[in-house]
């Protein structure tokens, strides 16, 4: 599974209250969190990235919204 087709579009961010992000740093890692800053990773795998995101996503029943534009970095970590 690449970046690209496991990509929700970033104008189409789920409507659900959590969400996990999925996106490059600027360092150029693959970086996996949501948005209310509960969970963080960082992968130097894409593929590896996706798939921790998914199935952290169904274990807390809600959706992944992969970044293509922009850098995506950890709080702990700027």
């Amino acid at each position: 599974m690449s970046a690209k087709t496991a990509a929700t579009r970033r104008d189409e961010v789920p409507t659900s209250k959590l969400y996990i992000i999925v996106g490059e740093s600027t360092a150029h890692q693959w970086v996996v969190k949501d948005n209310r800053a509960t969970l963080g990773a960082v992968f130097r795998d894409a593929d590896v990235a996706l798939r921790f995101a998914h199935r952290q996503a169904r274990a807390l029943g809600c959706g992944v919204v992969v970044v293509r534009a922009g850098a995506v970095n950890l709080d702990c970590l700027d």
